[in-house]
């Protein structure tokens, strides 16, 4: 009730533009400070990965991501920027480690198919669409006692229209969501041109973060159990972590 409707949207609006040009920024010193990622020039890639790379950034005409490497058991692998040519790619060592070099290609296809497909700057709109939906129904609630019954009855039925169309669209930006992972996919399985690797990979990831008392090969060879944390390494997105144990470390 401090500021009207109109002034409310335009914060909201605001807030999303500042978020998204400067959120990648944000996230690189998050990721760095705080959870061991380090950012490795395409020459330190794995030779295969390099070349498949360079190989899938020439054809789609995109300049190759900057790649980070969280050092991290738990298989996990995402993508962020504001457009194409300014995305980071960003994997754990638990994916090159579980998975075999096709299936390594294969997850980095999928967040290279994010980047091509501008989803980055898809749902930064899509998640505007509730924001503008339930400021609809703020301002076309009625509001003046004054009013006649029939202009608050037209006022009431307009405000619970716009209010279910808030509510409908959280629901379509949660549906769209997952039309850009099944895009993603089909990008991997069409530039590796091998969709099966891309299955077995989901597969392998899946088991691997459920083993949430996993080994840390390095610690194994210096004669130590110690455990992974499963996800540590992505916690700076707000990813919820069911497998967290109080000896992990």
């Amino acid at each position: 009730g401090l500021i009207t409707p109109a002034w409310a949207l335009g914060l909201g609006v605001m807030v999303a533009v500042v978020q998204y040009m400067f959120g990648p920024w944000m996230l690189d010193l998050t990721l760095s400070w705080l959870y061991r990622l380090r950012w490795v020039a395409p020459e330190d890639l794995p030779e295969h990965l390099r070349v498949f790379v360079a190989d899938v950034c020439g054809r789609e005409k995109m300049r190759v991501p900057s790649f980070g490497i969280i050092d991290d058991g738990a298989p996990q692998a995402f993508t962020y920027g504001r457009v194409p040519n300014d995305a980071r790619v960003v994997i754990s060592r638990g994916v090159l480690e579980l998975l075999d070099p096709a299936e390594v290609e294969a997850v980095v296809a999928h967040e290279l198919g994010h980047a091509c497909n501008w989803d980055m700057v898809l749902m930064t709109i899509a998640g505007l669409v509730p924001l503008l939906a339930y400021t609809v129904f703020r301002q076309l609630s009625p509001k003046d006692s004054s009013d006649s019954g029939d202009n608050k009855g037209a006022g009431a039925l307009v405000a619970i229209g716009a209010f279910v169309i808030y509510l409908v669209s959280e629901y379509l930006v949660l549906w769209f969501s997952r039309t850009r992972e099944f895009s993603a996919d089909r990008y991997a399985a069409r530039v590796t041109g091998n969709p099966n690797a891309l299955a077995t990979a989901l597969v392998k990831i899946g088991y691997g973060l459920a083993a949430a008392g996993a080994t840390d090969p390095q610690a194994a060879e210096q004669g130590s159990k110690r455990r992974t944390r499963p996800l540590a390494g992505t916690g700076a997105l707000g990813a919820f972590n069911m497998f967290d144990r109080r000896d992990a470390v």
